[in-house]
C-alpha cells in the first residue's frame, strides 16, 4: 500500500474531513507531524491511501465526499477472560477485576475464572481482594490473562514507631495500639485527643464540648491519686505533655499507642501513664502533590434537659413553702423564660487544610496551612487556631538532616463559670434581660424572685475572658551511617509557647448578694514556656544468617522553663480594659519554675529465624526535682515472643496467616506530681515555705523577719509502676481476620500523699507529702478485625473491647491506713477496696407512718427518703451509715468500626460506649434538692401523699433533714452509654472524570454526623464526664459539675488533590 504523508493545518480540519466522509469513516491514523503552520495551532500529520483524497493546499483540507474512507478503523471491543489463582494455584472466589480508570468490571466465580469485555487492547487489568496484594496488569492485546496474586503481608510487616526505634508489626512483643489514621481522619475534631476516642483498647477518651478544650485521656486506668495522670505525647521525637489544640489533627500520619511498661520503658519517668507516639506527614517522592480538605458544619447541644416553666415552677415552690409551714414566695408575673432556649445556641465549626508536598530520590518537603474556627453551642465561647507546618528532609551519601517545624496562633474566647449549672437554677420567672438592674440583665433579690442563681447569659456576655497563645514546636535531627549496620543520630527538640489571658468584669451585679455598684476589675496573666531537648542515640542493626539483633544506646537532655506574671487593677472607666486605666486596689503577682531530665537509655531486641524474639529495655533518669539521695531512678523492662506460625507444625494449619504469644515486664516511674491545676504549685514540695512579712522586737525596736510556716519533706522519691503483661496475636485467612488479646496487672507503688500532723509541730501551711499510697489495676483487652470484599463491594469490622478493675492496696500506714475523701466527699479510697462513690443509699420513700414508726428511725415523716440503717443503730448519719454505691470508672469500654466501599462510594459509621460506671449529677441534686431556691425538673413528681412516688420525697423548703444531703446516691447515676460517634457519607468521583476536569488529580465530597445519637440513662446532659470542674484525678472522677456536654456536630467536606 503506497502511504504518503500529508500535513494537516489543525486537529479541527480532520474532524470536519471525517465528518464530510460520513460517520462510518476508517482511515488509519498513524502518525502527526507539522511544519509550516503558526506554532498556537495543533497539526496532524495523517496517512493515507490515496493522496489524490486531498488538496495541495497548506491552509485547506478538501476531502470527496464518501461514506467510507479506505485504512481508517473504528477501536474494535476485545473479549478477555482467565483464573486468578493464590500463591498455592486454587481458584480464589469474589476477586474483583476492573478495567483501570473506568466502572467497567466483574468478579471471579468460585473456582477463580472472569471475563469481561474492554473497549480495546491497550488498557490495564486491576485485580484486588482483601488479604492479598492488589496488582495491576496490562492488557496488551491479549485475549486470556491469568494472574496469581500473593498474600498482602503489609499489615504485618508495616513499619511503626515504638519507642525511640522502628519495628514490623509482626516483631512487636510489647502491649502497643497502633491507631488507624484512615478511619480517624474521618472525625471532625478540634483536638488530637478526640481522634482515639474508641479507635484503641485501654484508651480512655473524655471530650468537651467548650471550644479550644483538649480532650481528656486515660491509658489502662488510674495510676495516681494526687499526680499527673494524662498519657506522654511524643510528636516527631519532641514531648509534649498533652495533645493540645493547636496541634492540626490534619497533620497526621501515624499514631501509636504504648500501653505496658515494657512499651514505655524508654520513656522512662515519662511513662508511667502510657506514650502516645505521632508522626506527622511527609513528603513522598514524585511530582509535586497539593491537597485541599475542608468542611463547615453546625454543632448544637444534643441534649436539653426537662426543666419547670413559670405557672409549674410556681406550684412546685409553693408547695414547697406550704411543706415546711411557710407563706409562699413573691414571683414576678407575665415572665416564662426558657433558660435553655436563651442561652443555647447553633454554633459554626469549620477546617480548612491546603497542604503541598513533594520530594526526589535524596530531599522531601511537606509544606501545609491550617484555618480551625469552632463556635460555641451556647452564647460567649469561642475557637480558632492559624497554623503553619514545614518537614523537610534531605539526604546526602551517609548523611541524612531533616527537620518538622510547627507554628501556631490560637484565638480563645473562654468559658465563664458553670453555665451547664446556671440554667437548671435559675427561675423560669426571672427575666433574662432586665433593664432595672445596672447590669442590664436579670436575677434574684430578696423580695422577688428569691434566688441565689446566676445569670448564666449574663455570665457570658457581661464579663469577658479571651485568651491570645502563640507556639513553636518542633524538631530538628541529623543522621550519619557510620556504617551499614550502624547510625548515629542527634535529635533536637523544641517546645516554646507564650499566652496572655484578659478577664474583665463591668460593674453591675448577675446574682443576689453580689456589688451591684462594685467596680469594673480587669486581670491580665501572662505566662511563657519553654522546653528544650537534646538526643543522642547509636544504633545498631544487623542480621547475622537466622539471628537478628538490633541495638540501642543512648544521651537525653530535656529543660523546661515556665514564668508567669498577673496584674490586677479596679475602677476600669469604660471599655478600655489595660491596667494604667485603673484607679484603685492595684496587685501583681508572679512566679518561675524550672526543672531538668537528664537520662541514659538502651534497648536490645533480639530474633532468631523470625520465630523467638526477646527484647530488654532500660532507662536511668536524673530529676532535677529531687535532692541528691533520690534524684535518681532506673526503669527496665523485659518482653518476650514467639511466632508460632512459624513453626513447622503449623503448616497443617494453612488457614492462619501469622499466630504470636508474647508476654513482658516492666517498671516505670513518675516525677509529674502537683502539677495539678496551676503549674504555680511546683512539681513537688521539698522546699521550705518562708514566709517574709513577720516582723519581731529586737533591742526595743521591730525589726523585718521571716519564718518557715510549711513543713516538708526532703525525702520524696519517684512514684513507680511495675506492670506485667501476656497477649496472642493472631491473623487468619490471608490476614482477612486479625484477633490480639492482653491480659496485663499493675501495680503502682510510692505514691505521694499528704501526712496529716498537728499544728503544734509549726506547720500552719498544707500538710507534707510522702511516698505511701500503692494501687492495682487488673484488665483485659481484646481487639477484632475482619475485611472483605465481595466483587465490588468491600466492607470491614473492627471491635475493641477493655474491661479494668482497680483496687487500692495501701493508704497511710502511721494512720491506720483511714480512707481518704475526694471533692464533697463523694469519692472514697480504702484499703482493699476499688476506689468508688461512697454513699447513703435509698430504700424508697417512706408511704406513711406506720412504715416510718417500724422503722424505728427518729426524725423521719411520711414523705421522706428511706435510707438504709447500714449500722443498724437506728440513726442514720454519714459516719456510720454510708456505703459503696458504684465506681466512677467504666469496668467496660468499647468501640466499633464499620465501613463498606462501592462504586466511589464510602460509608463510615463508628460507635462507642462504656458500662459499669456511676456519675454524681449534680445539677439534679440544684434541682431535686428543694430545701433551696432553685428551679425543678419536669419529669420527676413530688411525693404527695401515699403512693405517688417512691423515688422523690416531698419537696420542703428549708428542711434540716437529709433528704437534700449530696452524699446520697439518689444523685449517682448509672454512666453507661452506647453513642454513634462518627458516620459519613463520601463519593470520590472516577479517576477517569476527574481527569477530564483537568484541575483535580483526585476529588471526594461528603455528609458526616458526629454524636449523632446517645442511648442512655443518665439524665444529666451528657454522660462522658470526666470529673469534677474538669480535673482528672483518682478523687474528683466520675462528677458532673457543670460539664460542657460534647456537641452534635452535622457537616459537609470536600477533599480535593491536584
Amino acid at each position: 500500500m503506497n502511504k504518503k504523508i500529508y500535513k494537516m493545518k489543525a486537529l479541527p480540519l480532520l474532524l470536519a474531513a471525517m465528518l464530510i466522509g460520513g460517520l462510518e469513516c476508517q482511515a488509519q491514523v498513524q502518525a502527526m507531524r507539522i511544519d509550516k503552520i503558526p506554532s498556537h495551532q495543533p497539526a496532524m500529520v495523517v496517512a493515507v491511501n490515496n493522496p489524490a483524497d486531498f488538496s495541495n493546499g497548506t491552509n485547506l483540507l478538501q476531502a470527496e465526499n464518501r461514506n467510507k474512507m479506505e485504512g481508517i478503523s473504528k477501536p474494535v471491543d476485545i473479549q478477555i477472560s482467565g483464573k486468578v489463582t493464590d500463591e498455592s494455584g486454587t481458584g480464589l472466589p469474589g476477586v474483583n477485576v476492573l478495567i483501570k480508570g473506568t466502572a467497567t468490571g466483574t468478579t471471579t466465580s468460585a473456582e477463580g475464572n472472569y471475563s469481561l469485555t474492554a473497549p480495546d487492547g491497550n488498557g490495564t487489568l486491576v485485580f484486588s481482594y482483601i488479604g492479598y496484594a492488589t496488582q495491576e496488569v496490562a492488557i496488551n492485546n491479549r485475549s486470556a490473562i491469568n494472574v496469581s496474586l500473593v498474600p498482602d503481608v503489609q499489615s504485618l510487616s508495616e513499619v511503626v514507631v515504638v519507642g525511640y526505634q522502628t519495628q514490623k508489626r509482626s516483631d512487636i512483643v510489647g502491649a502497643v495500639g497502633v491507631v488507624d489514621t484512615d478511619e480517624i481522619k474521618k472525625v471532625q475534631a478540634g483536638s488530637v485527643g478526640e481522634l482515639l476516642q474508641g479507635r484503641a483498647a485501654g484508651v480512655t477518651v473524655t471530650s468537651s464540648g467548650a471550644p479550644g478544650q483538649a480532650s481528656a485521656i486515660k491509658i489502662r486506668g488510674t495510676n495516681s491519686i494526687n499526680g499527673q495522670d494524662s498519657p506522654l505525647y511524643v510528636i516527631d521525637g519532641m514531648f509534649i505533655n498533652g495533645a493540645f489544640p493547636d496541634f492540626n489533627p490534619n497533620d497526621v500520619e501515624s499514631i501509636q499507642v504504648l500501653k505496658d511498661a515494657a512499651a514505655t520503658a524508654m520513656y522512662g519517668s515519662r511513662g508511667m501513664n502510657g506514650v502516645v507516639i505521632i508522626t506527622t506527614k511527609r513528603g513522598k517522592q514524585g511530582a509535586p502533590a497539593i491537597s485541599y480538605n475542608t468542611y463547615v458544619g453546625a454543632q448544637t447541644v444534643p441534649r436539653r434537659l426537662p426543666l419547670m416553666n413559670a405557672a409549674q415552677f410556681k406550684q412546685a415552690i409553693t408547695t414547697a413553702y406550704a411543706n415546711n409551714g411557710e407563706p409562699a414566695p413573691t414571683l414576678s408575673e407575665n415572665v416564662d423564660t426558657d433558660w435553655q432556649d436563651a442561652m443555647f445556641k447553633t454554633g459554626l465549626i469549620t477546617d480548612h487544610n491546603l497542604t503541598v508536598s513533594g520530594g526526589g530520590e535524596n530531599a522531601s518537603y511537606l509544606v501545609s496551612g491550617n484555618f480551625f474556627f469552632q463556635d460555641g453551642t451556647i452564647k460567649g465561647p469561642s475557637f480558632r487556631r492559624y497554623q503553619i507546618r514545614v518537614n523537610t528532609d534531605m539526604k546526602k551519601g551517609r548523611i541524612r538532616i531533616g527537620e518538622n517545624l510547627m507554628l501556631s496562633r490560637n484565638l480563645t474566647s473562654n468559658v465563664n463559670g458553670l453555665p451547664f449549672l446556671d440554667v437548671l437554677q435559675m427561675f423560669p420567672t426571672i427575666p433574662v434581660y432586665d433593664p432595672n438592674n445596672r447590669s442590664g440583665y436579670g436575677y434574684g433579690r430578696g423580695n422577688l424572685n428569691n434566688t441565689f442563681a446566676t445569670n448564666p447569659v449574663g455570665l457570658q456576655e457581661h464579663y469577658s475572658n479571651k485568651t491570645t497563645s502563640a507556639k513553636v514546636f518542633g524538631s530538628a535531627f541529623a543522621e550519619v551511617t557510620i556504617f551499614d549496620f550502624l547510625t548515629y543520630k542527634l535529635n533536637m527538640g523544641l517546645d516554646y509557647s507564650q499566652f496572655s489571658t484578659k478577664y474583665f468584669e463591668r460593674i453591675g451585679a448577675l446574682r443576689q448578694n453580689n456589688p451591684d455598684g462594685g467596680p469594673a476589675f480587669v486581670d491580665d496573666r501572662a505566662g511563657e514556656f519553654f522546653n528544650i531537648l537534646v538526643e543522642n542515640t547509636l544504633n545498631f542493626n544487623k542480621t547475622f544468617g537466622k539471628h537478628s539483633l538490633s541495638a540501642l544506646v543512648g544521651y537525653t537532655q530535656q529543660k523546661d522553663n515556665y514564668k508567669e506574671v498577673f496584674a490586677h487593677i479596679e475602677g476600669i472607666n469604660g471599655e478600655y480594659w489595660v491596667q494604667n486605666n485603673g484607679t484603685t486596689s492595684p496587685r501583681t503577682n508572679g512566679f518561675m519554675n524550672q526543672r531538668t531530665l537528664a537520662s541514659w537509655l538502651g534497648s536490645i531486641n533480639y530474633s532468631f529465624a523470625d520465630k523467638y524474639l526477646i527484647q530488654l529495655n532500660a532507662r536511668r533518669d536524673g530529676s532535677s526535682i529531687f535532692t541528691d539521695d533520690n534524684q535518681y531512678g532506673v526503669f527496665p523492662s523485659a518482653s518476650l515472643g514467639w511466632r508460632v506460625s512459624k513453626e513447622g507444625f503449623m503448616q497443617a494449619a494453612p488457614f492462619i496467616s501469622d499466630l504470636k504469644l508474647r508476654a513482658s515486664y516492666g517498671e516505670v516511674g513518675s516525677q509529674a506530681i502537683g502539677i495539678l491545676d496551676n503549674f504555680a504549685e511546683g512539681p513537688y514540695r521539698i522546699s521550705p515555705t518562708i514566709d517574709y512579712n513577720q516582723n519581731y522586737i529586737f533591742n526595743n525596736g521591730i525589726a523585718l523577719g521571716a519564718i518557715n510556716r510549711q513543713l516538708v519533706n526532703p525525702n520524696i522519691k519517684w512514684e513507680r509502676k511495675a506492670t506485667t503483661n501476656v497477649g496472642i496475636d493472631v491473623a487468619l485467612l490471608e490476614n482477612r481476620i486479625l484477633f490480639s488479646a492482653d491480659y496485663f496487672i499493675s501495680r503502682t507503688k510510692d505514691l505521694l500523699l499528704e501526712v496529716p500532723i498537728p499544728l503544734t509541730a509549726g506547720n500552719t501551711g498544707v500538710n507534707p507529702i510522702d511516698n505511701l499510697a500503692s494501687i492495682q489495676n487488673k484488665g483485659v483487652e481484646f481487639a477484632l478485625t475482619y475485611q472483605n470484599q465481595v466483587g465490588q463491594f468491600k466492607y470491614s469490622a473492627s471491635a475493641n473491647v477493655t474491661s479494668i478493675r482497680n483496687k487500692v492496696l495501701g493508704l497511710i500506714p502511721a494512720n491506720n491506713n483511714q480512707p481518704i475523701y475526694g471533692n464533697l466527699q463523694l469519692i472514697r479510697l480504702a484499703v482493699d477496696e476499688p476506689i468508688s462513690f461512697y454513699a447513703l443509699k435509698m430504700d424508697g420513700i417512706y408511704q406513711n407512718q406506720a412504715e416510718v414508726d417500724a422503722s424505728g428511725i427518729q426524725g423521719v415523716a411520711p414523705g421522706d427518703i428511706r435510707f438504709i440503717d447500714t449500722n443498724g443503730d437506728k440513726v442514720i448519719n454519714l459516719e456510720g451509715d454510708r456505703q459503696r454505691v458504684g465506681s466512677p470508672f467504666p469496668t467496660l469500654e468499647y468501640g466499633l468500626n464499620l465501613t463498606g466501599s462501592y462504586m466511589g462510594f464510602d460509608l463510615t459509621a463508628f460507635f462507642a460506649g462504656v458500662g459499669g460506671n456511676k456519675i454524681f449529677n449534680e445539677g439534679r441534686w440544684w434541682n431535686g434538692r428543694s430545701d433551696d431556691n432553685f428551679n425543678y425538673r419536669s419529669d420527676e413528681p413530688f411525693w404527695t401523699g401515699e403512693g405517688t412516688s417512691n423515688t422523690v420525697p416531698k419537696p420542703k423548703h428549708g428542711g434540716s433533714g437529709l433528704n437534700a444531703v449530696v452524699q446520697s446516691d439518689r444523685w449517682i447515676e448509672k454512666g453507661d452509654y452506647l453513642r454513634l460517634k462518627t458516620v459519613q457519607l463520601g463519593y470520590s468521583l472516577p479517576a477517569s472524570l476527574v481527569q477530564n476536569l483537568k484541575v483535580f488529580s483526585n476529588l471526594r465530597v461528603y455528609v458526616s454526623g458526629q454524636n449523632v445519637f446517645t442511648i442512655t440513662k443518665y439524665k444529666g446532659y451528657s454522660p462522658e464526664v470526666t470529673g469534677a470542674f474538669g480535673r482528672t484525678r483518682s478523687l474528683d472522677r466520675g462528677q458532673d459539675i457543670g460539664n460542657f456536654p460534647a456537641p452534635r456536630i452535622l457537616s459537609a467536606g470536600l477533599q480535593a488533590g491536584f
